[in-house]
């Protein structure tokens, strides 16, 4: 009996020793089981040097909304003036997104529709620069003042890192595979996300203009096609001091209507309680 004993009790010492060698394990969504799927957290040993902060610019347009190209030029202006700094995404919604009879494609999606009505939805066009509250009347506001906050936001410094790698077709039934690096670089004291998306460039299709004419040969980018996650994102479940570290890793299957070639998936960490601030953006094309 007493051996009995003598050896439980260095099992269970041997346990707790083998726990403190390895990190925990944090699944970032309870329903998830693929377990093919890397969803881990971990402290690094060192802090990553902070990468420069990129700005989200959310786009909530239509393919009848005839000023909606106004603000696709200008976010190709902010982008042409800050190049590879500005991470927009288009999202087709309200009733300006019904596609004509002639439409090739349907750009409507629920959570797009979903994120409208949460951010208050208003006059199209309208949108957000990294989700902020600038106003203090919601995150929605005028494209025409997009690059006066765009400046601000790229100015501060971001407490989190964000990589995009391993970026490939998993296997012949056109399933793409994402993995997805979260560092914090600063502790970081709010409730954050993670969100993941893809969008696709280089679509043409038909676009009501300024003038009301319908253009047959218009050339959309940034056109949300899905969230990876739900689209609240997933919730970073652990203490985020500096140098922690999450890996998470996504599949999803690319659509016949869905070119490829022209697609980007996009990751940024952001706040989703009475803030949304989006900390930090990356893309990286599929590609």
């Amino acid at each position: 009996m007493r051996t009995l004993r003598i050896l439980v009790c260095l099992f269970t010492l041997g346990f707790f020793y083998s726990c403190k060698e390895v990190g925990p394990y944090i699944n970032f969504n309870p329903n998830h089981v693929d377990s093919s799927l890397l969803d881990t957290t971990y402290i690094n040993a060192t802090a990553e040097m902070p990468q420069l902060k990129n700005v989200l610019i959310e786009d909530f347009t239509g393919v009848r909304c005839s000023n909606c190209p106004k603000a696709a030029d200008e976010i190709h202006t902010l982008d042409s003036l800050n190049p590879g700094r500005v991470v927009p995404i288009a999202y087709h919604v309200g009733i300006f997104s019904n596609p004509f009879s002639g439409s090739k494609q349907d750009f409507r999606t629920a959570d797009g529709s979903a994120l409208f009505s949460l951010f208050g939805q208003g006059p199209q066009p309208t949108g957000d620069v990294d989700r902020v509250n600038f106003t203090g009347t919601g995150v929605l506001i005028n494209y025409n003042v997009w690059g006066s906050y765009l400046s601000q936001r790229l100015a501060i410094q971001t407490p989190v890192n964000i990589s995009i790698s391993r970026v490939y077709r998993q296997d012949s039934s056109n399933v793409l595979k994402v993995r997805v690096t979260v560092s914090y670089t600063q502790a970081s004291t709010d409730t954050n996300y993670l969100t993941v998306a893809l969008i696709e460039n280089n679509i043409i299709d038909l676009q009501e203009l300024p003038t009301t004419q319908i253009d047959s040969f218009y050339h959309l980018d940034h056109v949300f096609r899905a969230f990876l996650t739900p689209y609240n994102g997933i919730l970073l479940k652990a203490p985020l001091v500096i140098k922690r570290v999450f890996i998470k890793e996504f599949k999803i299957p690319i659509k016949p209507n869905w070119n490829d070639n022209n697609c980007y998936i996009v990751a940024f960490v952001n706040k989703f309680s009475t803030k949304y601030d989006v900390l930090q953006i990356q893309q990286i094309k599929i590609r």
